[in-house]
């Protein structure tokens, strides 16, 4: 069967947020790559890469926390009908996979120094929703992968310097959903969400 992609993009722009640690959590500890210090952007410039923000290379990552804080996580498979009808949906918020979990640390780790005269930080990155929806309609069939994430960088004594939020959601239409497109668009919205929350965060180390 021919199919035919959409795919609409949005972002919400990160605010500041704080919120409580839960009590599972899994840590990392790092030997960051080095990162080169690069000017700040002029007004109107392209958005820089979280490689190149100068305020993430004033800080020594040393450890990274991950936190699923979703109240409900299911290993269970999202339903996609081979004939479905119109109004017919499912939704699933599925565990976090190790594989998920370093991909997560990659992004994160990435716009830090390796200096060890830079002053050693901690981040917390907490998984607040992430999810995937099925919806039928009379004409086609949509899929959507959804995540939000809060972010919180920790000085070495464990006080918080700062805290963002990022969130991101994908949709995609088709004539006949399949479960590959739709775990592409899952792990796109999971990383893209951290990466949207940790360009609020080195930003706003860099205006302070």
């Amino acid at each position: 069967m021919a199919t035919t992609f959409f795919c609409f993009w949005w972002l919400a722009v990160p605010g500041m947020v704080l919120l409580a640690r839960p009590a599972a959590a899994q840590q990392f500890e790092l030997n960051s790559v080095p990162v080169a210090p690069a000017p700040a952007p002029t007004p109107g410039a392209p958005s820089p890469k979280l490689t190149s923000l100068p305020a993430a290379a004033q800080y020594r990552l040393t450890a990274i926390t991950i936190d699923d804080a979703r109240p409900l996580t299911s290993s269970r498979a999202i339903k996609l009908p081979a004939f479905s009808r119109p109004g017919q949906m499912d939704k699933v918020w599925p565990v976090l996979t190790p594989e998920q979990r370093a991909g997560i640390q990659r992004v994160v780790q990435a716009p830090f120094s390796a200096d060890s005269t830079k002053p050693a930080v901690t981040l917390r990155c907490q998984l607040d929703d992430a999810y995937q929806t099925f919806f039928a309609t009379t004409e086609d069939e949509n899929v959507a992968a959804g995540a939000r994430v809060t972010l919180e960088l920790l000085d070495a004594q464990g006080d918080l310097l700062m805290a963002a939020t990022g969130q991101q959601r994908l949709t995609r239409r088709s004539l006949d959903a399949r479960h590959n497109v739709l775990d592409e668009l899952y792990q796109q919205a999971l990383l893209s969400a951290v990466r949207h929350g940790l360009l609020q965060l080195v930003m706003t180390a860099a205006a302070e």
